[in-house]
């Protein structure tokens, strides 16, 4: 697999979605990964949505997200 990041290589790839409810303060993580046709609405310079993603990424490799106290754990699997 290529290191490019482009549009031919992202399906391979699992996005995760860092989303915020504003009115709760509540995280939420979406993860959609090989297979899954939930469409992916990324955020737009300049457009405000309260309730998108606040950060985006993807990753070939899985992740597993902890709490930690009053902080996010990232461990790369």
């Amino acid at each position: 697999m290529s290191n490019t990041f482009d549009l031919d290589n992202l399906s391979v790839l699992t996005f995760y979605g860092f989303r915020m409810n504003p009115e709760t303060g509540k995280l939420f993580i979406d993860i959609i990964g090989d297979g899954d046709e939930t469409p992916i609405v990324l955020p737009q310079e300049g457009i405000y949505d309260a309730n998108g993603y606040k950060q985006t990424l993807f990753s070939k490799r899985a992740m597993q997200f902890n709490w930690n106290d009053s902080h996010l754990q990232v461990k790369i699997l």
